[in-house]
């Protein structure tokens, strides 16, 4: 395991990779999701729950500060709101969230990686 990661159950599922740079230390990532809501279960009239599908990634050179330019810059391409809204039943896509993984970790295809339960 890589010593910048942290071992939760859900990365128990997969591998986690980083990016690093020649020296070795980890380079900034940014990872853009779309989200979508599905159905967790019937428990109290019924339950969703918010998921992420990995859109794009890529890795920052310039360092931390551009790394934080490029999420401003990728948030205005991939805004955070759509219309219909992320949790009206008409919803087919078009919120995206944006992600700054400044420990160089790849980012997961999907997220959660573990179908959330009801308790």
């Amino acid at each position: 395991m890589c010593e910048v990661c942290y071992e939760t159950e859900e990365e128990t599922l997969q591998q986690q990779v980083h990016v690093r740079a020649p020296s070795g230390l980890p380079l900034p990532v940014v990872a853009v999701y779309e989200m979508g809501q599905s159905y967790g279960g019937p428990e109290e009239g019924g339950w969703w729950y918010t998921y992420y599908d990995l859109v794009k990634w890529f890795a920052v050179t310039g360092g931390l500060e551009e790394a934080k330019v490029q999420v401003e810059m990728a948030r205005e391409t991939y805004p955070a709101v759509s219309d219909p809204e992320l949790t009206s039943m008409g919803y087919h896509g078009g919120a995206y969230s944006v992600f700054l993984h400044e420990d160089g970790m790849v980012p997961l295809e999907h997220l959660p990686v573990v179908r959330p339960h009801y308790e």
